[in-house]
């Protein structure tokens, strides 16, 4: 067991792949992503036009489905 934890500081698009290239490559201690959502990492462009206009769903706009980052294990922290 890795006793080093990662803490990845945002939780944008680059920060998520970040995270699974990590467990690609195989660290295996805790991974941590630090944003200021409470949700799990979402494109941010599409946000601002086609779900704020109904358009696309939160489902749509999420980099990774939230089973995704549950099974790796990942931990999003946000602010609620």
């Amino acid at each position: 067991m890795n006793s080093e934890t990662c803490l990845i500081i945002g939780a944008g698009q680059a920060a998520s792949q970040l995270a699974f290239s990590l467990r690609k490559e195989g660290w295996l201690g805790p991974i941590t992503l630090l944003g200021a959502e409470a949700e799990a990492p979402y494109q941010k462009p599409v946000l601002s036009k086609e779900f704020l206009f109904s358009e696309k769903t939160a489902d749509d706009i999420a980099i990774k489905s939230t089973g995704a980052y549950e099974k790796k294990p990942f931990t999003c922290s946000g602010t609620p």
